[in-house]
């Protein structure tokens, strides 16, 4: 978080001067308008921002700092979001840019607050050599790494922001997940 933001006592995030755009890093979860029934969620990532020496350093996606401790904790309510009571049909992961370095990784969801919803909820754990530059994950959830989540209620309650944690410290990797879900029927 900059100088320039910082939350109220009543939990807004405030912005000032020309700084609007340090939370809203090309990492955060996009909303795409498919103009259908089905909707997207884009999600760009990159593991070695998500690694301990990161700009993200706490492992997880998050956009946020919530608490104003200068660590990213949680989200904000201009993140894109799966809506409560939606439901997962279906995450796609492609890799841009080839893994090097940590163990593994897993996307999952948590609330705005940054608890944790389902960590490996839409893609489950996915090990470095398979991110290789070029290849596809995910899928319909027939497939191994696809998570509980992908064919079930994302959340009864609450919004999901979408997020990737990784295991490990990466030196490289680049991709982006798209996460497709429709609203509560």
């Amino acid at each position: 978080m900059s100088a320039n933001t910082w939350y109220n006592d009543d939990g807004l995030l405030v912005r000032m001067g020309a700084d609007h755009s340090a939370e809203e890093s090309e990492y955060a979860p996009r909303s795409v308008n498919t103009m259908g029934t089905v909707k997207e969620i884009v999600l760009k990532y990159d593991l070695e921002l998500l690694s301990d020496t990161g700009e993200f350093s706490n492992g997880i996606g998050y956009t946020t700092d919530r608490d104003n401790d200068g660590d990213r904790d949680g989200f904000n309510p201009g993140n894109a979001s799966i809506p409560a009571g939606a439901y997962i049909v279906g995450a796609e992961m492609y890799v841009t840019e080839a893994a090097a370095g940590g163990t593994s990784i897993v996307v999952g969801t948590y609330q705005e607050d940054g608890t944790v919803i389902d960590a490996d909820g839409i893609l489950a754990s996915i090990l470095t050599a398979a991110l290789t530059d070029g290849s596809y994950r995910g899928g319909d959830a027939d497939n191994s790494e696809t998570g509980a989540l992908v064919g079930a209620q994302a959340s009864a309650s609450v919004a999901s922001y979408p997020a990737v944690d990784v295991t490990g410290t990466f030196t490289a990797g680049k991709g982006v997940i798209i996460i497709k879900y429709i609203d509560e029927v």
